[in-house]
């Protein structure tokens, strides 16, 4: 199965007689553009095909290099909140610490331990998932 979103922006394009091979972009904007395709391929695929969490259906999952392996651990990371959505006691935590309602060590302590397992597990499925495709030539 394929899917595709097509964005019409003025990035990533090259004009007539343009003097370079590389096309014209505008770095932040340009990976915004490109995350809000992902975002949209996935929900698409997801649909199409049935699948409730993209992530756990697939072996491997292997995306575009951008500008760096980081830029694939991004990536990766909004494939895994699409898959992951937040419980509604996670959403609480994460609006009173924006909202600096945090009166408690409790909730901080607890806030902590929330996000850190949630990356703990986030970074198995990436080196499970996603890390075997990123073989970068030394």
């Amino acid at each position: 199965e394929r899917v595709s979103h097509i964005l019409d922006r003025w990035d990533f394009y090259k004009p007539v007689g343009w003097h370079e091979m590389a096309p014209i972009v505008d770095g932040p904007y340009s990976i915004d553009v490109y995350f809000s395709c992902l975002d949209s391929t996935q929900r698409q695929l997801g649909e199409r095909v049935g699948y409730a969490n993209m992530v756990e259906e697939h072996d491997f999952l292997v995306y575009h290099l951008g500008s760096g392996p980081k830029f694939v651990k991004h990536a990766f990371e909004r494939s895994c909140a699409l898959a992951y959505p937040p419980d509604e006691e996670s959403l609480a935590l994460e609006r009173a610490h924006q909202e600096g309602e945090y009166s408690t060590p409790r909730s901080s302590t607890s806030r902590r331990k929330y996000l850190g397992l949630r990356q703990t597990q986030q970074d198995r499925l990436f080196d499970e998932k996603a890390g075997p495709s990123l073989c970068l030539k030394h």
